[in-house]
């Protein structure tokens, strides 16, 4: 269970930010071995790709991995960008800078660099941009949503994959990504430079 060094907001943006990991693994076609919330790290999500499958998958597709693992990446600091400007009317200019070439992401937490640009040096405001518009489907918010509150409200605040697929499930975040309706955010997503 997380000690009181963690303030409740701080637990809820840490909430926010892994479900913002869950859903887009999710969305991208992989799944979550577990998702949890820590005083170390602040939070941590486990995907259930194995070392092995990453290597060879790297070795045959690096662009489409590179161009997954970013969005996977970031798309926790956007959720969390999201979650905290309730208006949602933000630059995202503001929220991220270069630093001798890696990532500042201003998040407040003990570990503040990502080396996320290594993965796209040159298409890191439009990978979040396009991050953001996607969190305008409802049916993406309100999973990322869910994953959060449950999330919070477990005593040890650790969800396991069974918990996590039945609330994306309850969610409704499978039956969109087989949907029609989930069409246009397969195709946005699809057409972000790698």
């Amino acid at each position: 269970m997380i000690n009181n060094q963690l303030s409740d907001e701080e637990k809820q943006i840490f909430a926010y930010h892994e479900s913002g990991h869950v859903v887009f693994i999710y969305l991208l076609g992989y799944s979550c071995k577990k998702v949890y919330l820590n005083d170390e790290e602040g939070g941590m999500t486990e995907s259930n790709t194995d070392k092995t499958e990453i290597y060879y998958f790297i070795k045959s597709n690096y662009k489409i991995f590179k161009w997954r693992l970013a969005l996977i990446g970031l798309a926790g600091h956007c959720v969390e960008q999201y979650y905290k400007n309730p208006d949602k009317k933000f630059d995202i200019n503001t929220w991220y800078s270069f630093d001798q070439g890696q990532l500042q992401i201003n998040i407040g937490r003990k570990h503040g660099i990502e080396n996320v640009n290594i993965f796209l040096p040159y298409y890191l405001n439009t990978y979040c941009s396009t991050i953001i518009k996607t969190l305008e489907y409802s049916h993406i918010w309100e999973s990322i949503e869910r994953i959060a509150n449950q999330l919070l409200q477990k005593e040890n605040n650790t969800l396991e994959q069974n918990e996590i697929e039945f609330y994306l499930n309850e969610s409704g975040l499978f039956n969109y990504i087989k949907s029609e309706d989930s069409r246009k955010f397969y195709e946005m997503i699809n057409s972000l430079p790698c």
